[in-house]
């Protein structure tokens, strides 16, 4: 997992490239599996100064499970 520093709503995130599945652990609510997240999706987290607006941009309309 990638910890996140200085952010509001997320702990950690991770990319599953065999599931195409994003993991993420939020503050608040704890773990939850995001399904059909690319790796070139997955790596634009990086790119963004806010990882907690990146992800929820890139989870918009995304079939999920809490883990």
């Amino acid at each position: 997992m990638i910890q996140v520093a200085n952010s509001s709503s997320v702990i950690a995130y991770k990319h599953d490239n065999q599931r195409q599945a994003l993991i993420v652990e939020y503050i608040k609510t704890g773990l939850y599996e995001y399904y059909n997240i690319s790796e070139d999706d997955y790596k634009l987290l990086e790119l963004n100064t806010s990882v907690g607006k990146a992800i929820k941009d890139l989870i918009k309309g995304k079939e999920y499970k809490k883990i």
